[in-house]
């Protein structure tokens, strides 16, 4: 059931990417639009690559928020 549900999207967001990217190369040009493209495609590969950091860094900060907030607790 979830992968009917992917594929659809992935079927919808190809019709919206068509019709986007067409109105953006007749506005902009073809050079200007597939720089555009590029750009968001690289920067939404470097928030996947930094979002496995950024996890094991926020896991790391609430392990040491929590232990921290314990000792505090247990002073009081």
């Amino acid at each position: 059931m979830a992968v009917f549900h992917v594929c659809s999207l992935v079927t919808i967001g190809a019709m919206l990417g068509d019709v986007t990217s067409g109105q953006i190369t007749d506005f902009f040009g073809r050079k200007r639009a597939m720089r555009m493209s590029t750009a968001f495609c690289i920067t939404g590969w470097l928030a996947l690559f930094f979002s496995k950091i950024l996890t094991r860094l926020w896991k790391i900060f609430h392990r040491i928020w929590n232990w921290s907030y314990l000792m505090w607790f247990l002073y009081i």
